[in-house]
């Protein structure tokens, strides 16, 4: 069964400079499980590796938190659908113009 996920992704983790964090991408996810959603955001934003990452289903019955996350970009994941991802970092934002544009075209 699909759920929808809110997932966020950091680069970089322990924070040191405080609460005011912003994650280099969010977005919400339908996908089979909390992994999948953030394998699935990942691969959206053509980010290999995530020093922090969080998933949480809407109705708040799965948290899934982990460290040092890493996913090969060549593999593809089946039965993910992304909705309203935020990109901060301005080199994923570059990234992901470029892989809208290629798969457009």
């Amino acid at each position: 069964m699909l759920k929808w996920f809110d997932v966020s992704l950091y680069s970089f983790w322990p924070v040191s400079i405080g609460p005011g964090v912003i994650a280099d991408a969010t977005a919400r996810v339908l996908a089979k499980s909390a992994f999948q959603a953030i394998e699935g955001l990942m691969r959206h934003c053509g980010m290999r590796r995530a020093a922090y990452v969080v998933a949480y289903a809407e109705d708040h019955s799965v948290v899934y938190r982990g460290y040092r996350v890493a996913v090969r970009l060549d593999e593809r994941v089946v039965n993910v659908c992304v909705r309203r991802c935020d990109v901060f970092r301005a080199s994923l934002r570059r990234k992901k113009i470029e892989a809208c544009a290629s798969y457009v075209a």
